[in-house]
């Protein structure tokens, strides 16, 4: 069973896609879960080392859940990163 914090992810994703026009950050292990086949073929997944790439690509077209879904993502891998240098 899935976490609420999940869920809730899931469902953030899934307003994206279908609201935003297809900007997403790279999480397409939730949007897989959620999406039919033909909105994922139409959704442009975007990986991107910072907020500022994405705008300079895309405009000013990121909605806050977007940026949400990002930082989320940077500050995961920023724990990695973080664990494994304290375990060396």
């Amino acid at each position: 069973m899935d976490s609420p914090d999940k869920e809730l992810l899931r469902t953030i994703h899934a307003e994206i896609a279908t609201l935003s026009g297809g900007v997403l950050f790279d999480d397409s292990k939730y949007l897989s879960d959620v999406q039919p086949s033909e909105t994922r073929k139409r959704t442009n997944i975007v990986s991107a080392p910072n907020e500022s790439v994405v705008k300079r690509r895309f405009g000013d077209v990121l909605t806050p859940a977007i940026i949400f879904s990002y930082k989320k993502r940077n500050e995961r891998r920023h724990l990695l990163r973080q664990m494994s240098i304290s375990t060396k």
